[in-house]
């Protein structure tokens, strides 16, 4: 729980001072792969629980490396595990991406779930988060997840104002793909109805003082520094599986 602590104040001191947050993401739940990457020193690793091939029952064997790291570990979550996020907190998870998030109810009552009483109706019990038992439970039950809320319809695009308002929110993620596909221009990142939705996020997130962050896909330094010059502070850049196609391509000399 210290380490956590440490961790996760260092995430958000990094926001604080508008330094940006660069994290990468494993579709692969493996443990090997897992141990390549926290050799990078990214400032956090979440395990896609949404369109990765893992599941709640990886979580634990991620955290037993992620967490000994100076990596952040987080889990991307969707609907089907929003009711699970107290399970996950107790497994090692250390922040939540919470996707297609829109309106602010939902938002609220996923951290609602990871706060203890009073501020919430998280549970307490023995377990990798509080190093069964042996961890101050006094301490324990003042730690408060990272929380960003994914922005990746035409409806929690209409209704960021509210989102950003929640209590307990640290930063906004933009779903590139998901909110192409809602606006009706699936892929098109340089349309212009594309790159104004992306403009009016930034500025609701800089009126409400909220990080605004978003998704690099693949690897690409380019991509990300424009990212930054544009306003964003908080990335997740490229996935194991993207990172896997960019370094496999086959030679130019033998196509």
């Amino acid at each position: 729980m210290k380490n956590s602590i440490k961790k996760i104040n260092q995430v958000r001191n990094k926001l604080k001072n508008k330094k940006p947050i660069i994290g990468t993401w494993l579709q692969i739940p493996h443990i090997d792969i897992a141990r390549i990457v926290c050799n990078y020193s990214y400032d956090y690793i979440v395990i896609d629980l949404e369109h990765g091939s893992g599941s709640i029952h990886d979580v634990s064997l991620l955290s037993s490396v992620i967490n000994s790291s100076s990596s952040a570990f987080f889990a991307r979550i969707s609907e089907e595990n929003f009711s699970s996020v107290n399970r996950l907190l107790d497994l090692g998870v250390e922040g939540l991406i919470c996707s297609k998030i829109e309106d602010s109810n939902i938002l609220e009552d996923i951290i609602y779930k990871t706060c203890y009483p009073p501020q919430g109706n998280r549970g307490y019990g023995f377990s990798i988060s509080n190093n069964f038992g042996i961890d101050d439970i006094k301490k324990t039950i003042t730690f408060k997840p990272f929380i960003a809320a994914q922005i990746e319809t035409k409806e929690g695009y209409e209704n960021i104002e509210n989102i950003l308002n929640v209590k307990g929110l640290d930063c906004i993620l933009i779903g590139p793909y998901d909110l192409s596909l809602s606006l009706g221009i699936p892929g098109q990142f340089k349309s212009k109805k594309y790159t104004s939705c992306l403009k009016k996020i930034i500025k609701a997130c800089k009126k409400n003082k909220k990080a605004c962050g978003i998704h690099i896909v693949y690897p690409n330094e380019k991509e990300l520094k424009n990212y930054i010059k544009a306003g964003f502070k908080f990335f997740g850049y490229s996935m194991d599986t993207s990172a896997i196609k960019a370094g496999l391509q086959k030679p130019k000399i033998f196509k």
